[in-house]
C-alpha cells in the first residue's frame, strides 16, 4: 500500500490538507481491488486428476468393498496433503456386480469420464473385459494388486507392481523349506487357473518336486468338502493356495472338521484374521506370503491412520490387512509419486507415459522400488508385465499376523523354475526386479 501511493502521481496539494490522505486512499482502493481480483481470477489452479476405482460390493463372492473404500480414503488423505503435484484427486468408485457385463460398463465409464487410469482395482470376473476397452482409450489399469489374468500381464496398459504369481510361487517353496514334504495347492477355476498351475508346478521343480494335488475349485459351489478330500489325499502335508476370503469362508469348516494337521500357505492375505475367527485351532501357524508388507509394518502407518480419521467402515466384508486393502493403497501411493512426476497435464497418455519411463517407482517404502521401464519378456509364458518379483512372508499366530522381516526376497528364478527362493534383500535392491 505505502508502494502504491507512493507511485500513485496523485497530488496531495489539490486536496485539503486533512482530506488529502483520505482521498488518494479512495481513489486507490477500487484500483487495488480491482488488480487483487484479476490476480485471483487469472491464477491457474491445476485441473483435477480424474481416476476410477473398480471393486465387487454387495455380491455373494468375491465381494471386496474395502476397495473403494482405500480408494476414496486415499483421495481425501492426498488432497489433504495438497492433493497430487498441487492437483486435487477425484475417484469414482464403479462397482462391477461380480459381472464381466458390468465391469465392461464400468470401464466404459472411465473412458468417457477422461479419467487418467483405472487404479487399485480387481475384478475376478471382468478383467478381460475391462483391459482390452482401456487400451484402446490408452487409459492405464495400474496397481491391480491381484494380476492374475492373461490380459493383466500382456496388456500394454496394465502396470502392476504386485505380482501374484510371485507370492503363489513363493508359498510353495517356503512349504518345501519348512520341511513338507507332500504339498498341494486349492485355486480358484478360470482364467487365473490356467495362468497359476504353471508357477506352482515350476516353484515345485526348483526343488526337485512335484505338485500332489491340484484341485481347482468353483467359487460357487456351496460345500467345499469334496475339494478338502481330494487335496489332503497321498499324504498331504501343507497345502499352497490361491483363493479369495470368501472362499476360505467356505474352505474352513471341512478343513477343520476333516482333522488335518496340514498347514496352509496362502497368499495376500487371503485367509484373514477375520474368517479365522472361529477356526483359531486350524488357522493358527499358517503363512501368508506377499509382494507387500503387513499393515502393522512402519511404513503402513499413514494408511491406518488415514482408515481412523476417514471413519473406513469395519466389519467381517472389510478386509484392510489384504492384499484387496494394504495392497490396494500400496498402488494408489505408487500411482500418486509417479503422477506427481508429470510436467503439465496429466491425462491417460502422459500417465502412461511416466509409468515407462519410471526406472524406481515408489510406494513410500510398503514395496519394493518397481523398475516400470523394462516388462519381463523373458519371463515365464504370457507374463510380459511383470516387473516386481520380491516377497515377504508373515505368519498367522494367535489370530494375528506377525511379520517375518522388513526385508524382501527375490522370486525371479523361482518363477522360471531354474532356481529355489532368494536371499532377504532391502526393498531398494535391484535384484528383486523380474527379469529372464
Amino acid at each position: 500500500m505505502v508502494e502504491g501511493l507512493k507511485n500513485s502521481g496523485t497530488k496531495g496539494k489539490f486536496l485539503p490538507k486533512v482530506l488529502a490522505g483520505v482521498a488518494v486512499v479512495s481513489l486507490l482502493l477500487p484500483a487495488i481491488t480491482m488488480t487483487a481480483t484479476a490476480a485471483t481470477k487469472h491464477k491457474k489452479v491445476p485441473a483435477p486428476i480424474k481416476v476410477m476405482t473398480i471393486d465387487t460390493e454387495n455380491a455373494p463372492i468375491n465381494d471386496h468393498p474395502e476397495l473403494g473404500v482405500t480408494a476414496r480414503v486415499y483421495a481425501k488423505y492426498i488432497n489433504a496433503h495438497g492433493g497430487i503435484g498441487g492437483h486435487k484427486l477425484l475417484v469414482t468408485v464403479c462397482n462391477d456386480q461380480n459381472t464381466a457385463t458390468q465391469a465392461a460398463i464400468c470401464a466404459e465409464q472411465a473412458v468417457s469420464n477422461k479419467d487418467v487410469a483405472v487404479v487399485g482395482s480387481i475384478s475376478l470376473v471382468g478383467d478381460s473385459a475391462i483391459i482390452p476397452i482401456l487400451q484402446q482409450a490408452k487409459i492405464a489399469w495400474f496397481g491391480d494388486p491381484v494380476a492374475a489374468f492373461p490380459e493383466d500381464l500382456t496388456s500394454p496398459v496394465s502396470y502392476s507392481p504386485t505380482l501374484i504369481a510371485t507370492q503363489n510361487a513363493a508359498e510353495v517353496a517356503l512349504a518345501f523349506q519348512n520341511g513338507c514334504k507332500n504339498v498341494s495347492v486349492i485355486l480358484n477355476a478360470g482364467g487365473s487357473a490356467t495362468v497359476l498351475t504353471p508357477v506352482f508346478q515350476a516353484a515345485a521343480k526348483a526343488y526337485g518336486a512335484t505338485i500332489n494335488q491340484i484341485v481347482a475349485v468353483d467359487p460357487t459351489a456351496g460345500d467345499f468338502t469334496a475339494y478338502v478330500t481330494q487335496a489332503l489325499q497321498g499324504g498331504t502335508d501343507c497345502v499352497a493356495t490361491a483363493l479369495g476370503t470368501s472362499e476360505f469362508a467356505s474352505l474352513l469348516p471341512p478343513w477343520s472338521a476333516s482333522g488335518t494337521k496340514a498347514v496352509l500357505y496362502t497368499g495376500g492375505g487371503q485367509l484373514s484374521p477375520g474368517v479365522c475367527q472361529s477356526f483359531t485351532a486350524v488357522c493358527d501357524g499358517s503363512y501368508n506370503l506377499s509382494t507387500f508388507l503387513d499393515i502393522s509394518a512402519p511404513a503402513y502407518a499413514p494408511y491406518r491412520v488415514a482408515l481412523a480419521k476417514y471413519d473406513a467402515p469395519t466389519g467381517p466384508n472389510y478386509s484392510y490387512d489384504s492384499v484387496q486393502g494394504a495392497g490396494a493403497w500400496a498402488g494408489w501411493v505408487l500411482f500418486g509419486n509417479i503422477a506427481a512426476t508429470i510436467k503439465g497435464a496429466v491425462t491417460g497418455p502422459s500417465f502412461l507415459k511416466a509409468v515407462r519411463s519410471t526406472k524406481a517407482g515408489s510406494s513410500d517404502g510398503l514395496l519394493p522400488l518397481v523398475n516400470f521401464t523394462k516388462p519381463w519378456t523373458n519371463g515365464p509364458t504370457g507374463d510380459t508385465q511383470g516387473f516386481m518379483c520380491g516377497v515377504t512372508y508373515q505368519r498367522l499366530q494367535n489370530g494375528q499376523y506377525v511379520q517375518s522381516s522388513q526385508r524382501f526376497q527375490n522370486a525371479n528364478a523361482l518363477l522360471l523354475g531354474t532356481g529355489k527362493l532368494g536371499p532377504k534383500l532391502l526393498a531398494t535392491s535391484s535384484a528383486l526386479a523380474c527379469r529372464g
